[in-house]
């Protein structure tokens, strides 16, 4: 949860990218001192960072998207959403690149039929395949992964164009 916290607090400054990449690099050491060390280094102001971790100010919106992701079938980590097509584990690239493909095939689809760019998201989930009915209340059968998955991901750190034809979430942890 620190290292959540830590990043959370790096993202309010600006520097999510860089405090996460840090984090990536150094798995194993996790703990306070630690993660103070990777704001120092990364430029954090160390004031306002401290503030943060002491207060706890992201561990609400942490706990949040952990349920969030639990409610749409990211029961372990690394679990990416493709378009909103579940991909979970650790995958090797074509796995990733047979996926891709054939979400930017579709969106090609969309675009010459005269989707916006800016719509082409709500394009690929309107004309996905549900998932089956559920007495769950996510929506997700016990044990089976859903279909489809719309996520929003709001204000959340990105890379790339807000506009993408393909837009991959990713629910991870840094332990």
């Amino acid at each position: 949860m620190e290292a959540a916290e830590a990043a959370m607090a790096a993202n309010a400054q600006g520097k999510f990218w860089q405090m996460h990449d840090k984090l990536f690099e150094n798995q194993q050491a996790l703990d306070r001192p630690s993660l103070d060390k990777y704001a120092q280094e990364v430029g954090l102001n160390m004031a306002k960072y401290k503030a943060a971790m002491e207060q706890h100010l992201y561990k609400s919106q942490i706990e949040s998207d952990s349920k969030r992701g639990t409610a749409v079938g990211a029961n372990g980590t690394p679990t990416f959403f493709i378009n909103g097509q579940l991909l979970s584990g650790a995958q090797p690239f074509p796995a990733f690149k047979s996926v891709i493909d054939a979400e930017i095939k579709h969106a090609d689809e969309l675009i010459k039929k005269g989707t916006p760019m800016d719509k082409l998201y709500d394009a690929e989930l309107a004309s996905a395949k549900a998932p089956p009915p559920s007495p769950s209340p996510s929506g997700v059968q016990p044990g089976e992964p859903p279909t489809h998955v719309e996520i929003a991901a709001g204000d959340s750190p990105y890379r790339g164009p807000k506009n993408a034809p393909v837009q991959i979430i990713e629910f991870s942890d840094f332990q």
